[in-house]
């Protein structure tokens, strides 16, 4: 089993000592997600501007106006649909769906490089040598084609299987209500065993991935290599990669709480104090109420940015040393 205790030491200080780490460590996806959730209740439209006395609106008008504008919205686009011949809409899709492709590879080809810089530059903080952005870029760029192709890998034999298993069970869901025999079959040969490969196919698809990543990087093995080494060593090294995988969440998830509650209540706090007279006397913000609400939430997003990227620079250095000892032993 793993020193956990002298490994965590190490990477945070690693992580402190290395700031330019940081913004490798946001690009490899380490920015903690930050969600918005728009939703809307079925308040009447009246109801909301007799909250603001101070303004004067003619709501019946607006309604009007609105539905005058919507239809003539429509008919436009609804005519524009109609014009539009079947082969523009094949290259309009098309196009659209090159676009997102692109976007997608693209992606997938900067967080390579990013993780690759990552890895490379504290296997050397962890031999005491030195490194920098442009050492570290210069090997990303030399091995992102090995671990891009290592990815396709990686997603091609895990989804290949879990879209059998999802043929198979909707096979049996079409038939599943109209024969008891049909509907034990979707039970148990469709949706058990789909959710149990689909969760240990994720897990050691991750396992797998947290090896190989360095193989490639550190001990240039060939992305089919890799793969198959990274799975020997997950079989192999199981339950010491989930403890650290569990505690590199445990920390991920503590850190990132912590650090949104404190940046909440150093900027929520200012924040409500500038729009409480808005709430107050029932007025809309202002522009320079709006506009310093803005700042604030442009403040705490690059926060949560900073935040995550040193967590991922932390949890790369977990793992760099775990793959050591794992090497070590493995040899």
């Amino acid at each position: 089993m793993f020193d956990f205790g002298t490994i965590i030491n190490k990477s945070i200080a690693i992580t402190k000592r290395n700031k330019w780490l940081w913004v490798l460590g946001a690009i490899a996806g380490g920015g903690m997600s930050l969600g918005n959730n728009w939703s809307s209740g079925g308040t009447d439209l009246k109801e909301i501007f007799e909250k603001f006395p101070g303004k004067t609106i003619d709501v019946p008008k607006i309604t009007q106006e609105s539905t005058k504008v919507l239809g003539m919205f429509y008919s436009y686009v609804s005519e524009w649909f109609y014009n539009v011949g079947p082969i523009n809409w094949v290259l309009l899709f098309l196009g659209i769906g090159l676009a997102v492709l692109s976007g997608i590879i693209l992606s997938m080809i900067i967080q390579a490089w990013a993780r690759v810089g990552l890895i490379s530059a504290i296997d050397r903080e962890l031999d005491g040598k030195q490194s920098d952005l442009a050492l570290a870029s210069a090997t990303g760029i030399a091995k992102i084609k090995n671990l891009f192709i290592f990815s396709f890998i990686s997603i091609f034999l895990i989804i290949i299987p879990i879209m059998v298993i999802l043929t198979l069970a909707g096979i049996f869901h079409a038939r599943a209500f109209s024969n008891e025999l049909y509907f034990i079959a979707y039970i148990f040969l469709g949706i058990i065993p789909g959710v149990i490969f689909t969760v240990v196919g994720i897990i050691f698809m991750l396992m797998i991935s947290i090896y190989a990543e360095r193989l490639i990087v550190l001990s240039s093995y060939s992305p089919w290599q890799a793969w198959k080494k990274g799975l020997s060593l997950s079989k192999g090294n199981f339950m010491g990669t989930a403890i650290m995988g569990l505690i590199n969440t445990i920390a991920a998830t503590a850190f990132g709480c912590v650090t949104t509650i404190i940046m909440a209540i150093i900027l929520g706090i200012p924040g409500f104090i500038i729009i409480y007279p808005n709430i107050k006397n029932r007025e809309m913000p202002g522009m320079p109420e709006i506009i310093v609400l803005g700042i604030f939430l442009l403040v705490f997003i690059f926060g949560q940015t900073v935040f995550g990227a040193i967590i991922s620079v932390f949890k790369f250095a977990n793992w760099n040393q775990v793959f050591r000892e794992v090497i070590k032993n493995d040899k």
